[in-house]
């Protein structure tokens, strides 16, 4: 068994109130449920003002694959027009 696991962030060009962020990050996590069945998780760490942390996991039978998978949710938020940056993708046999 493999699990792939993912911490990016989004710019938020200069940032939200809380609860404007918190529906932000809502938006951000359905439509990536509803497209690829993966849920995202918002952190509470901010390395800096405007910062969005988010980060997600999967678990399958081929590494590629779930390689595969992170960088189409990546691929995905970048086309809807964020700006995702730090992304840190590790993927290991568990």
């Amino acid at each position: 068994m493999w699990i792939g696991a993912c911490q990016f962030s989004i710019n938020l060009s200069g940032g939200l109130p809380s609860q404007e962020e918190g529906h932000f990050f809502h938006k951000i996590r359905e439509k990536i449920f509803s497209r690829f069945k993966i849920l995202l998780v918002k952190s509470d760490e901010k390395k800096q003002e405007g910062e969005l942390r988010i980060g997600l996991a999967v678990v399958g039978n081929d590494s590629p694959v779930l390689r595969q998978r992170i960088d189409k949710v990546l691929l995905e938020l970048e086309e809807e027009g964020f700006r995702v940056e730090n992304e840190k993708i590790e993927v290991f046999e568990f």
